[in-house]
């Protein structure tokens, strides 16, 4: 990741997680890594759908993301 965008998440108390077309991390920064093991998740989880679970269900559209055919995931509340 770049040192500057690194920087700036670090100050904001916040980290960055890459996912490839699988959903498997492919790259994940000192302070995601920090955040995912302090709110419990163990650090053996390597894909999306174990780290954040309440993705289970949204396969399709996570897809439609990663292959370019989706830009955004829908919010509801």
């Amino acid at each position: 990741m770049d040192d500057s965008f690194t920087r700036l998440l670090a100050c904001k108390n916040m980290g960055a997680v890459v996912f490839d077309q699988q959903l498997n991390i492919s790259r994940i920064d000192r302070n995601a890594k920090s955040i995912i093991l302090a709110v419990g998740s163990p650090d053996h989880e390597k894909d999306l759908l174990s780290l954040f679970p309440e993705f289970i269900g949204s396969e399709e559209i996570l897809e439609n993301i990663a292959l370019g055919k989706k830009k955004e995931y829908p919010l509801y509340g």
